[in-house]
């Protein structure tokens, strides 16, 4: 091997990314104050994180077991919140859903085993919404495949194929990018049921393919077909249940036939039909639920024929009036949502897991329609969900999540259409539960509630933001408790109280906001202690004090009736105050810096871990207090930044600070390299904003907290955070222009996608791709400014260490090898990306490994990299780690 690969091969041994630190440029220039409409913030809390930019978008990554990221399980890469993205038109399927933007483009989260989201992979969606590849005017998703039409009234299929059910002439292999199917004429109208589609083409006949157990293709049998065939003519509608379709004709007459268990084709008998019959009537639309049809006339009166919504038990073998003054419909498995002309929504059918969108988990069966409180311009109801784009272009989805198909809470039952908040003024991340204040005052919260620290008077857990009350400027949560202040200085405290914490005189929990007092300016809150300053000047102290974290000159066990429970007064003269999780911090307003409490890891800053009962000074000329937790960070008035206390151990060297992954306990305040305007330091990871607004990351990495869309464990110098729901970094201050780094491997890296266990894993990758032509297939022009028309090629390639030193690996792509396998590394690499096309929006997912078993591989870590050949890209460290298997099971 030569020397080039040999260099290439020490770095990787030693670090899992190439450090950035000496190669990055930091603007210098202060943030004008102008500009900033909202102070970006970022906040890191045990093992997730936050981040608000000058615009008022809340992001968070990182642990989502509880809900808090409004997503469920965790996300590797920042997602907004809320959604900002206006929509058009809500459409759902079989544990699937999606959303139609302004610019066309349809998005889709949920169920994906068989790439029925047409997304281009088969990973279950439920970390937010997904583009759908390609441009549709309409979709419609049935069991488990999907069609689209286009502008050109093209018809494109993909998901699964096990019936024929994408027409594509018996290839039965699942479809998980679109593909467009020949048909005679254009498409005016589709229908996809659970194993079958439907067609009707602009010269009005009727094509049916699939699966045919219940005559649904209606040609007379029972027989699969691979291929359209043609039913009849003079059709302008098609719609379809399970296993049963419905059409209806020029003149209004609607026909039906396939299975009829619940009489679902209306033609008074329980019998299946191979053929169409004819329903009573005319009709100027129809559709389909699972198991039912529905009918609207000219008038706006609503039929029902099949399952009753109503009384589910009860089969209506005719067409059957149930409501009058109807503008649209849709149906479900077993509940049915409607629109009226006076543009109410409303529900009835079956609530057991939400889907009608009343908050109340005691309501299991609505029997006449019930109002739903969203002003909706479209709405889809699926098998067991609902999904709504209201008025003002906001997505909503409420009822069964268990496959993700909402994208915006955990595995749980989502009862009611909750709004998000939005224009973020002031935000606050503890633990697992989350608060922010809009900026017209509403204060909303979300996430763990199983002590009622949320302050809703439940202790349900919020997957979304839920209003809590109003008049709020800002608001800052602790362990178990939180406190808010309003614009008029009062100061409100509810959650637990055990240790007096919330500062009410008793130790009495508060499950909803509770005064606390008035004349405050700010407030501090540790694991069950709370400091304060008032409008005078004066600090204030209450809750536990084991630790001397009060700094009244004690070290008290005192709890029930005997705490702290009462405000008291500790000093004059500060500015602000900050609260670790045993200690506190303040600033006077003559700069200096005073610190009190816990000091087991130096988080006090006296050159000790003697704990301190009384404030003892410990820096001078600090002009802002950034973040306390184990450790503490500040910055001085000549624009450095000092931080102390736990930066790691021996163990567990995550260098949060970044003073060294060998510096552990730093017991005075040491300058942190690096031009930052805020940080935040939590128990295993560290948070970073540079000044032209881009955010870094640095520390351990269990559940994505770093942010950079990756797989690894630690990492112990910094790397930049990249947004989830753009492309590029995570930009906090969009007004500012972002300084060039030196590094580029992540300008083309988006992020990396993981299911299943190391036995049985499948990963893949999001890259980007710059646009370039067929003749150029399986290279990308240059992603770096100046180095036009040069073309790269990118390259996968795996370390393992072993006791004879790291054995390097060729991962064999899947789109050569079906099974990718692991073979001794040659060199040249050869390119991962050889014949694959950028979409439009030159992005493209990769398939690295399709349930394999790593099992027998520990330790081994996983690159992406490119260059014009394997040794340039070697050479200019253009690679980056993207997974590392575990060590440990």
């Amino acid at each position: 091997m030569d020397s080039t690969k040999a260099g290439w091969l020490a770095r990787v041994v030693a670090s899992l990314w190439v450090a950035m630190s000496s190669s990055v440029l930091l603007a210098q220039a202060q943030v004008p104050s102008s500009l900033l409409a909202v102070t970006p913030r970022v906040a890191a809390s045990s093992y997730t994180s936050m981040a608000l930019d000058e615009s008022g978008n809340l992001w968070g990554w990182g642990d989502n077991s509880n809900g808090l990221l409004g997503r469920p399980a965790k996300s590797y890469l920042p997602v907004k919140v809320k959604r900002e993205r206006p929509y058009l038109r809500a459409v759902s399927g079989f544990n699937r859903q999606y959303l139609q933007d302004s610019d066309g483009v349809f998005w889709g989260s949920g169920a994906n085993f068989f790439g029925q989201l047409g997304d281009g992979t088969n990973f279950l969606r439920r970390t937010g919404l997904v583009r759908v590849l390609g441009s549709y005017l309409e979709l419609a998703p049935g069991g488990l495949h999907t069609l689209g039409v286009d502008a050109s009234g093209s018809l494109w299929v993909w998901g699964n194929n096990a019936s024929g059910q994408l027409g594509d002439g018996g290839v039965s292999t699942a479809r998980r990018r679109p593909h467009k199917l020949t048909l005679p004429h254009a498409v005016v109208s589709m229908a996809a049921g659970g194993e079958h589609s439907l067609v009707v083409l602009q010269d009005g006949t009727l094509w049916a393919w699939g699966g045919n157990a219940s005559g649904q293709l209606g040609d007379g049998s029972t027989t699969t077909r691979m291929v359209p065939v043609q039913i009849g003519s003079g059709f302008v509608q098609v719609a379809a249940g399970r296993s049963f379709s419905v059409a209806r004709k020029s003149d209004g007459s609607v026909w039906a036939w396939g299975a009829n268990s619940r009489g679902q084709l209306g033609d008074g008998t329980t019998t299946q039909r191979n053929e169409p019959v004819k329903i009573a009537g005319t009709w100027a639309q129809v559709g389909a639920g699972a198991f039912s049809a529905w009918l609207l006339d000219s008038r706006g009166d609503l039929y029902l024929q099949g399952l009753s919504y109503a009384a589910p038990n009860d089969a209506l073998t005719q067409a059957t009036l149930l409501m009058s003054d109807v503008s649209q419909v849709s149906a479900g498995d077993l509940h049915l949502l409607a629109l009226k002309k006076d543009q109410t929504l409303v529900a009835l059918g079956d609530n057991s897991l939400g889907q009608l969108g009343i908050d109340d988990n005691t309501v299991g069966l609505v029997r006449t329609p019930r109002t739903v409180a969203l002003a909706v311009r479209s709405f889809s109801a699926s098998a067991s969900a609902s999904v709504a784009v209201t008025s003002d272009g906001r997505g909503y989805a409420w009822g069964d999540n268990g496959e993700g198909q909402l994208g915006l809470g955990r595995d749980q039952v989502l009862s009611t259409p909750v709004l998000v908040a939005e224009n973020v003024s002031d935000f606050s991340l503890s633990g697992s539960s989350a608060f922010a204040v809009a900026r017209n005052g509403d204060l909303y919260a979300w996430g763990e509630n199983s002590d009622g620290r949320l302050g809703d008077g439940t202790q349900r857990d919020r997957a979304n933001p839920f209003k809590i009350g109003s008049g709020f400027a800002r608001v800052i949560s602790a362990n178990l408790q939180t406190f808010a202040l309003k614009s008029d200085g009062s100061l409100w405290g509810w959650g637990a109280n055990d240790f007096g914490q919330l500062g009410l005189g008793d130790t009495t929990a508060r499950p909803t906001p509770v005064k606390v007092g008035d004349g405050y300016t700010t407030v501090a809150a540790g694991a069950y202690h709370t400091v304060a300053l008032k409008t005078d000047g004066s600090l204030w102290a209450w809750g536990r004090n084991q630790h001397g974290q009060l700094g009244n000159g004690q070290f008290e066990q005192r709890t029930g009736a005997q705490a702290n429970a009462t405000p008291v007064r500790i000093g004059e003269g500060f500015t602000d105050v900050m609260a670790g999780t045993h200690h506190s911090v303040a600033l006077k307003a003559d700069g200096t810096l005073w610190a009190w409490g816990w000091n087991d890891y130096g988080q006090v800053g006296d050159g000790s871990t003697t704990s301190r009962a009384t404030p003892v000074q410990v820096l001078s000329s600090v002009s802002k207090l950034l973040s306390a937790q184990i450790s503490t960070v500040v910055q001085t008035r000549d624009g450095k930044t000092h931080g102390w206390g736990y930066n790691g151990e021996s163990r567990r060297r995550y260098n949060m600070l970044l003073l060294g992954p060998t510096r552990f306990n730093i017991t005075s305040p040491t300058v942190i390299p690096g031009d930052w305007a805020a940080a935040s330091i939590g128990s295993g990871h560290g948070l970073y904003l540079r000044r032209d607004g881009l955010v870094a990351s640095v520390g351990y990495q269990q559940f994505g907290q770093l942010g950079d869309g990756s797989f690894d464990d630690v990492r112990q110098s910094f790397g930049l955070v990249l947004a989830g729901e753009t492309t590029g970094f995570l930009d906090l201050l969009p007004t500012l222009a972002n300084v060039p780094i030196g590094v580029e491997g992540s300008r083309v890296f988006l992020r990396s996608y993981l299911q299943g266990t190391l036995s049985s894993l499948s990963l893949g990758l999001e890259v980007r791709l710059p646009p370039y032509s067929a003749s150029v297939q399986g290279t990308i022009r240059s992603v770096a400014a100046g180095r036009g028309g040069v073309t790269y090629s990118m390259y996968v390639v795996a370390a393992l260490p072993s006791s004879a030193g790291t054995v390097l690996f060729d991962l064999k792509p899947q789109v050569e090898y079906p099974d990718p396998t692991w073979g001794p590394l040659g060199f040249p690499i050869a390119a991962y990306l050889s014949n694959l096309a950028a979409d439009a929006e030159s992005t493209v997912i990769v398939d690295v490994l399709t349930n394999s078993d790593l099992s027998m591989l520990p330790g081994a870590t996983l690159y992406l990299g490119y260059g014009t050949s394997s040794d340039e890209m070697l050479a200019a460290g253009r690679y980056k780690a993207f997974f590392t298997v575990p060590m440990e099971p």
